[in-house]
Protein backbone atom coordinates (compact mmCIF):
# COMPACT_ATOMS: atom_id res chain seq x y z
CA UNK A 1 0.00 0.00 0.00
CA UNK A 2 1.36 3.41 -0.82
CA UNK A 3 0.41 7.08 0.11
CA UNK A 4 0.95 10.17 -1.43
CA UNK A 5 1.27 13.27 0.45
CA UNK A 6 0.17 16.69 -0.80
CA UNK A 7 2.98 18.94 -1.02
CA UNK A 8 2.32 22.18 -0.88
CA UNK A 9 5.67 23.67 -1.81
CA UNK A 10 4.94 27.41 -1.41
CA UNK A 11 4.32 27.32 2.41
CA UNK A 12 6.73 25.04 3.33
CA UNK A 13 9.46 26.81 1.46
CA UNK A 14 8.08 30.11 3.38
CA UNK A 15 8.20 28.74 6.49
CA UNK A 16 11.87 27.38 5.94
CA UNK A 17 12.81 31.02 5.29
CA UNK A 18 11.15 32.47 8.06
CA UNK A 19 13.10 29.67 10.37
CA UNK A 20 16.21 30.51 8.99
CA UNK A 21 15.39 34.42 9.14
CA UNK A 22 14.84 33.96 13.33
CA UNK A 23 18.18 31.90 13.29
CA UNK A 24 20.13 34.10 11.45
CA UNK A 25 18.79 37.33 13.58
CA UNK A 26 19.93 35.42 16.62
CA UNK A 27 22.84 34.61 15.43
CA UNK A 28 24.00 38.27 14.70
CA UNK A 29 22.43 39.52 17.81
CA UNK A 30 25.14 36.82 20.59
CA UNK A 31 27.73 38.13 18.37
CA UNK A 32 26.85 41.99 18.90
CA UNK A 33 26.93 40.60 22.73
CA UNK A 34 29.94 38.84 22.63
CA UNK A 35 31.44 41.73 21.03
CA UNK A 36 30.36 44.40 23.41
CA UNK A 37 31.35 42.36 26.34
CA UNK A 38 35.13 42.51 24.64
CA UNK A 39 35.16 45.77 23.84
CA UNK A 40 34.55 46.90 27.91
CA UNK A 41 36.22 44.21 29.35
CA UNK A 42 39.68 46.57 29.79
CA UNK A 43 39.54 50.14 30.66
CA UNK A 44 41.60 53.01 29.95
CA UNK A 45 44.42 53.80 30.72
CA UNK A 46 46.96 52.62 29.23
CA UNK A 47 46.31 51.51 25.54
CA UNK A 48 46.23 48.17 24.72
CA UNK A 49 48.84 46.01 23.22
CA UNK A 50 49.29 45.15 19.68
CA UNK A 51 47.20 42.10 19.01
CA UNK A 52 44.70 42.81 21.81
CA UNK A 53 41.37 43.96 22.01
CA UNK A 54 41.16 47.79 22.29
CA UNK A 55 40.61 49.44 25.47
CA UNK A 56 37.38 51.09 26.38
CA UNK A 57 38.15 54.87 26.68
CA UNK A 58 34.70 56.44 25.78
CA UNK A 59 32.55 53.73 25.17
CA UNK A 60 31.31 55.18 21.70
CA UNK A 61 32.66 51.55 19.69
CA UNK A 62 31.10 49.61 21.79
CA UNK A 63 27.52 51.04 21.89
CA UNK A 64 28.11 51.60 18.41
CA UNK A 65 28.24 48.14 17.44
CA UNK A 66 24.57 46.99 15.99
CA UNK A 67 22.45 44.17 14.11
CA UNK A 68 20.28 45.27 11.56
CA UNK A 69 17.55 43.02 11.22
CA UNK A 70 17.53 40.51 8.21
CA UNK A 71 16.62 41.33 4.95
CA UNK A 72 14.83 38.58 2.54
CA UNK A 73 16.54 39.42 -0.86
CA UNK A 74 15.49 36.89 -3.37
CA UNK A 75 16.31 33.47 -1.80
CA UNK A 76 18.72 34.99 0.51
CA UNK A 77 19.12 36.35 3.49
CA UNK A 78 21.28 39.39 4.69
CA UNK A 79 22.15 40.50 7.63
CA UNK A 80 23.90 43.32 8.66
CA UNK A 81 26.44 43.04 11.27
CA UNK A 82 29.24 46.38 12.67
CA UNK A 83 29.62 50.06 13.80
CA UNK A 84 29.66 52.97 11.93
CA UNK A 85 32.30 54.59 13.54
CA UNK A 86 35.18 55.51 11.41
CA UNK A 87 38.11 54.32 13.35
CA UNK A 88 36.88 50.81 13.80
CA UNK A 89 38.04 49.73 10.65
CA UNK A 90 41.53 50.91 11.65
CA UNK A 91 41.57 49.44 14.94
CA UNK A 92 40.30 45.77 13.43
CA UNK A 93 43.02 45.57 10.76
CA UNK A 94 45.88 47.86 12.14
CA UNK A 95 47.11 50.88 10.15
CA UNK A 96 50.67 52.36 8.59
CA UNK A 97 51.48 53.76 11.67
CA UNK A 98 49.40 51.16 14.38
CA UNK A 99 49.43 47.41 14.89
CA UNK A 100 45.42 46.30 14.74
CA UNK A 101 43.74 45.66 18.36
CA UNK A 102 41.13 43.28 16.73
CA UNK A 103 37.74 42.19 18.64
CA UNK A 104 35.39 41.55 15.38
CA UNK A 105 37.77 38.61 13.77
CA UNK A 106 38.57 37.05 17.33
CA UNK A 107 35.03 37.02 18.49
CA UNK A 108 34.12 35.22 14.96
CA UNK A 109 36.88 32.17 15.50
CA UNK A 110 36.39 32.17 19.19
CA UNK A 111 35.49 28.01 19.31
CA UNK A 112 33.12 28.42 22.38
CA UNK A 113 31.18 30.96 20.47
CA UNK A 114 31.08 28.85 17.73
CA UNK A 115 30.11 25.71 19.19
CA UNK A 116 26.83 28.06 20.65
CA UNK A 117 25.83 28.59 17.13
CA UNK A 118 26.00 25.14 16.09
CA UNK A 119 23.46 24.35 18.70
CA UNK A 120 21.14 27.03 17.92
CA UNK A 121 21.86 25.60 14.12
CA UNK A 122 20.90 22.37 15.55
CA UNK A 123 17.52 23.41 17.25
CA UNK A 124 16.08 25.33 14.09
CA UNK A 125 16.90 22.19 11.71
CA UNK A 126 14.38 20.23 14.13
CA UNK A 127 12.07 22.90 13.93
CA UNK A 128 12.20 23.43 10.23
CA UNK A 129 11.43 19.73 9.77
CA UNK A 130 8.64 20.35 12.02
CA UNK A 131 7.73 23.24 9.79
CA UNK A 132 7.99 20.53 6.98
CA UNK A 133 5.66 18.35 8.36
CA UNK A 134 2.68 20.61 9.52
CA UNK A 135 2.89 23.09 6.48
CA UNK A 136 3.02 19.93 3.65
CA UNK A 137 0.03 19.12 4.44
CA UNK A 138 -1.43 15.46 5.98
CA UNK A 139 -1.04 12.42 3.45
CA UNK A 140 -3.62 11.49 0.81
Amino acid sequence: MASKHNLRAKPVSDAMRDELASLVNRTGLFYQTKVKEILNLAKSPPASSPGQPPHKRTGTLGRSFRTMPTRKVGRRIILTLGTDVVYARPIEYGTSRMAARPFLGPTYRNKKHRAAVDREIAKVSGRIRAAIRRKAGPPR
